[in-house]
C-alpha cells in the first residue's frame, strides 16, 4: 500500500503538495480500497472490496466478452463503441452506508444478461454490455471516493488505476462531481471533489 500511495509523489515535472488528510482510492490487482492518509506513514483503511475487487471483475467480464487480458483496457476500448445506459446494470453497494465495496453481484448481473443473448449476442451488444458495465463498476468507485472524502474532511484525493487502464482511467461517468487538477498521469490522477 505504502508503494502505490507514495508514487503519486514521485512525478518529477511536477511534484505534488498534499494537505492532510488525503483520501487515496487504490484499484490494483485484487484490491479496491479507500486509504485515509493523515500524515506519512499514517493510514487507515476505511473501505475495502468484500468479495471480487474492480479489477477481478474486469478480468472475468472481459473473459465473458472475449476480450484479451488485462480486462480493462479490453472493455473500456469496446466500451467506447457501446451505450453506457444500454443494460442497467447493478452498482453494488453504491448507497450503502459503509465506504466497502462488492462486485460479484455486477458480475454476475452481466453474465444472466450474456447468457439470456445467447448466439443472439452482436458486436453492437457486446460494446453495450462492456460500456453499461463500466459505468455501473466507476460509478460505485465514483460515488464512494466522493462520500468518503466529504465525511473525512479530504481536500486531496488520488486515484491509482493501476490494475486496469495502462494509460488514462476509464471516463469518469457523467454525474461524478469531480474533476482532474494538474497534468494526466500514466499511473495515478489527483482528483478534488
Amino acid at each position: 500500500m505504502d508503494g502505490h500511495i507514495h508514487s503519486n509523489w514521485l512525478d518529477a515535472e511536477q511534484p505534488m503538495d498534499a494537505v492532510f488528510p488525503v483520501l487515496n482510492l487504490i484499484v490494483s490487482g485484487g484490491h479496491t480500497e479507500l486509504v485515509v492518509m493523515r500524515d506519512h506513514g499514517d493510514y487507515e483503511v476505511i473501505g475495502e472490496t468484500q468479495d471480487d475487487a474492480v479489477g477481478e471483475a474486469f478480468d472475468k467480464v472481459a473473459r465473458m466478452l472475449g476480450l484479451g487480458y488485462p480486462g480493462g483496457p479490453a472493455i473500456s476500448k469496446l466500451a467506447q463503441e457501446g451505450n453506457p445506459l444500454a443494460f442497467p446494470f447493478p452498482q453494488p453497494m453504491r448507497d450503502s452506508n459503509s465506504f466497502h465495496f462488492s462486485y460479484s453481484g455486477l458480475k454476475t448481473a452481466v453474465l444472466y444478461a450474456l447468457r439470456d443473448m445467447g448466439d443472439a449476442l452482436k458486436e453492437s451488444a457486446r460494446a453495450d454490455v462492456a460500456a453499461s458495465f463500466q459505468e455501473a463498476a466507476i460509478e460505485v468507485l465514483v460515488h464512494k471516493t466522493i462520500r468518503a472524502a466529504h465525511a473525512n474532511r479530504c481536500e486531496n484525493g488520488f486515484a491509482l488505476w493501476r490494475c486496469f487502464c495502462k494509460q488514462t482511467p476509464p471516463r469518469a461517468p457523467r454525474t461524478a462531481p469531480c474533476r482532474r487538477r494538474h497534468r494526466p498521469r500514466t499511473a495515478a490522477h489527483e482528483i478534488h471533489h
